[in-house]
């Protein structure tokens, strides 16, 4: 029988949220929390490396607890939090670094595991996820590439192809998946950080050239916006002979919208002062907004029309403050603002891209007299909106259906929650396309 032999290491430690390497019993992180109070040293500086070894899965029950923390506990939580924001902030910045060795393995399964550790997987076309062409055997000795190297390097060894699906959306808004390749094969292309960039077509365009560069993103961050500035770009032909951007003040920018994982950006290129069949090289830098981890921003007890509202909350670089919680007849209405630190193209832009994750409201309703308290559930939204926008955040506001029943009949506390990006990051990703062709009738 023919045996076959893989070995997968990751070299981040940011790929996956949950830890790597935590013990079963470690993972209850509340209890992590109350040993931080401990009456030996020993317990609490345990109890802080475990929570810091967790990873940033820990991170909401660390900022829940700091709360309440008092003393000592209230400092090393402190701490711990910073400690786990940092460690977010890399993981939406960094490519995914992977090492692979397999001999005479199916493709298949060496996607398979590349895509377990990696924390992104890309869809398997029939023909290899069942059928032959995910049979083949490939031999690979990959050391610390990032995702899109892997993946192409096992595309090649294996005669596979990556096709984005270019049908009408909203089907094909996130379709991105590995074929058996044939006449569906890209064109020239290079991996770059977290990002794939492929020529996906050139055409004649007046006495230059229109290339389209199609990006593929790794599968586990959220772009937000890309931008890519003429003034970056350079294409050169064999001896050198330039074609520069047709625009050099022009900025192609495109919003990414939640879930997709290509875009397609036009490069228009001016003639060069002699005709070219192919560019030597065609480079430049994209500007990419990301979205750091993703926080719950929680209020919880709050009483309509009650007394102060709660403080704000802040999570790396994002500040969430509910400015009103009111019931009116039969709804409730919300009002929240959000502020990061950091001015961001991403906010700035027209684009609503923040507008589409709601505020929510939990409530739990007083039972009969004396009796059982019912179960938190979430109210049904009526309206959402956009009150107001800059390039530091946004203010949302909602209204609900306010449920009756219970002592009163109304509701008497509810929890509010708020799921944004805790950071969004400002990322230039270098690229450099070697040997793209031009179109026969390219002009001098």
């Amino acid at each position: 029988m023919r045996s076959h032999r893989l070995i997968v290491a990751t070299a981040s430690a940011l790929l996956v949220p949950a830890a790597v390497g935590l013990a079963a019993e470690a993972e209850d992180w509340d209890r992590l929390v109350r040993r931080l109070g401990a009456a030996t040293l020993a317990d609490r500086e345990a109890a802080e490396r475990q929570l810091e070894a967790a990873g940033v899965a820990a991170l909401p029950t660390v900022v829940a607890a700091r709360a309440t923390a008092v003393g000592e506990a209230a400092f090393r939580l402190e701490w711990i939090q910073r400690e786990l924001e940092r460690r977010a902030a890399l993981a939406a910045v960094e490519p995914a670094v992977v090492t692979l060795v397999a001999r005479e393995l199916p493709v298949r399964a060496a996607l398979e595991e590349l895509f377990a550790r990696s924390g992104s997987r890309i869809d398997l076309a029939p023909e290899v996820r069942d059928g032959v062409a995910g049979s083949r055997e490939v031999t690979l000795a990959l050391d610390r590439l990032t995702f899109w190297e892997a993946v192409d390097e096992i595309l090649d060894a294996a005669g596979l192809a990556l096709e984005c699906d270019t049908g009408p959306p909203p089907a094909a808004a996130a379709a991105l998946r590995i074929t058996a390749g044939g006449d569906r094969a890209d064109g020239p292309h290079v991996a770059a950080g977290p990002v794939r960039v492929a020529v996906a077509d050139v055409e004649p365009a007046g006495r230059g050239a229109r290339v389209t560069l199609r990006l593929a993103f790794e599968p586990r961050l959220e772009p937000l916006l890309v931008r890519l500035p003429a003034r970056s770009i350079v294409a050169e032909g064999p001896a050198g002979e330039a074609m520069p951007a047709a625009q050099r003040a022009a900025v192609v920018e495109a919003t990414v919208p939640r879930g997709r994982r290509w875009l397609d950006l036009p490069v228009r290129l001016s003639a060069s002062a002699v005709p070219l069949e192919s560019l030597a090289m065609l480079r430049g830098t994209l500007e990419i907004w990301l979205a750091g981890l993703d926080h719950g921003f929680r209020f919880p007890g709050v009483r309509p029309q009650v007394g102060a509202l709660p403080p704000p909350q802040r999570v790396a670089a994002a500040e969430v403050r509910l400015l009103e919680c009111a019931a009116a007849g039969d709804r409730l209405s919300v009002r929240a603002s959000i502020t990061y630190d950091t001015p961001s193209e991403a906010l700035a832009s027209h684009h609503t891209w923040l507008a589409s994750r709601p505020l929510e409201v939990f409530a739990a309703d007083d039972g009969a007299a004396g009796g059982p308290r019912r179960a938190a559930r979430r109210l049904e939204p009526i309206e959402q909106r956009v009150e107001a926008r800059s390039d530091r955040g946004l203010t949302a506001a909602a209204s609900f259906a306010l449920p009756t029943g219970g002592a009163g009949g109304h509701v008497q506390e509810v929890e509010i929650v708020w799921t944004l990006p805790a950071a969004i990051h400002q990322v230039p990703v270098d690229f450099a396309i070697l040997g793209v062709p031009l179109p026969p009738s390219h002009p001098p």
